[in-house]
């Protein structure tokens, strides 16, 4: 927990660079530095909070990180299964799930609404 919360705080400090850049959308640099930080929530730290997802659209990317603009891990197809964390909301107000996709466990980030999602989480 004390990582997430080093990282969370790593990513903040990156975000808001000064007062005057601070708008209701980060600048592209911004979201490019939250991505580089590929930030990974440990999943032992939402033991019991697990839920379950598939994906229901024709094909959704798996990125490396809360961001459309951060990089693809996968591209996963309609009807495939994983383990969600944890939520987080970023920037743009869109909500993203830190997922484990089946079969390989590959972590990584998919876009909350490509997915149909069951169970109950904590934000990440």
């Amino acid at each position: 927990m004390k990582r997430l919360a080093l990282a969370l705080l790593s990513a903040a400090a990156l975000l808001a660079t000064s007062a005057a850049e601070v708008s209701a959308e980060p600048s592209g640099n911004a979201v490019a530095q939250a991505c580089r930080l590929v930030w990974s929530p440990d999943p032992d730290d939402y033991a019991g909070w697990w839920g379950s997802a598939e994906v229901n659209v024709a094909s959704a990317p798996l990125r490396s990180g809360p961001y459309a603009e951060c990089g693809s891990r996968a591209s996963l197809q309609r009807g495939w299964p994983m383990t969600v964390y944890c939520y987080y909301n970023n920037d743009y107000g869109n909500t993203w799930f830190y997922v484990s996709a089946y079969p390989e466990g590959r972590l990584g980030w998919i876009y909350y609404g490509n997915v149909a999602f069951h169970g109950v989480i904590q934000p990440c």
